[in-house]
């Protein structure tokens, strides 16, 4: 029987390679978005069009970093949309 690998995969700072960019069939800046998403800036995410990102996991997939840009968008979209509710 497999086993799938309990260990964590390694995260490194981003290289700039500009390679999630290119990834990315929505146009949007990926980079950008991620390095947002980990200071918090969630709103301002929204100014570059992170509700656009249709979350196909294209970004981290070639992210030679090995940064989990997919899940950041997932959490940056979750806080706007519960922060909407509050409001």
């Amino acid at each position: 029987a497999l086993k799938a690998s309990t260990r964590k995969k390694q995260v490194y700072r981003c290289v700039r390679c500009s390679r999630c960019l290119d990834a990315c069939p929505m146009g949007l800046n990926p980079s950008y978005l991620g390095l947002l998403a980990r200071k918090e800036l969630f709103e301002r995410m929204l100014e570059y069009h992170l509700l656009d990102c249709i979350e196909c996991g294209s970004c981290a997939f070639v992210c030679p970093a090995g940064i989990p840009l997919v899940q950041f968008f997932r959490m940056a979209k979750s806080a706007v949309r519960n922060k909407g509710k509050k409001e």
